[in-house]
């Protein structure tokens, strides 16, 4: 099998030239403001999950503002806690926490509560993403979607 780019000379002289301009759009109003609604709902699942203490204060692994999420700190978190997952379940408490689930009031044990949040916040800056990279359509598309798959809701 060949593979070819546009560099290759029996290419070359099909390929157009072209001009690549980037263009920036500045934030709507709405946007903005739908930004700061989504940042004060991301603080929920992370005050939760600071709470628990699971991780020292100083390290890396806290989140303390919206600004430090960030999907590789959340796969760390993840594989932190799996790593030491019969440790972190001494520290938190293998009993359980009080959860709604779909207007159902139900105990959730602590180490699933920590997945599930971890799930929560993942969806949420993916949902964040869509809307400063698609706009608000696609966004409330999305987070109808996270809140029809949404197991757990804080309050």
């Amino acid at each position: 099998m060949e593979a070819k780019d546009e560099n290759d000379k029996d290419v070359k002289p099909y390929i157009q030239s072209r001009q690549v301009q980037e263009v920036l759009i500045k934030e709507t109003t709405a946007i903005t403001a739908i930004n700061q609604i989504l940042n004060e709902v991301l603080m929920k699942p992370i005050r939760v999950i600071n709470k628990m203490e699971i991780f020292p204060k100083e390290s890396k692994l806290v989140i303390n503002k919206v600004s430090e999420i960030n999907r590789t700190k959340l796969l760390l978190m993840l594989e932190e806690f799996n790593k030491k997952i019969d440790e972190y379940t001494m520290l938190i408490g293998p009993g359980t926490t009080l959860c709604i689930f779909y207007f159902n009031m139900t105990l959730l044990e602590n180490k699933t509560l920590f997945y599930e949040i971890i799930g929560i916040i993942t969806s949420l800056c993916h949902c964040k993403k869509i809307l400063q990279e698609q706009g608000v359509e696609s966004f409330i598309e999305s987070m109808q979607n996270f809140k029809t798959n949404l197991k757990v809701k804080f309050i």
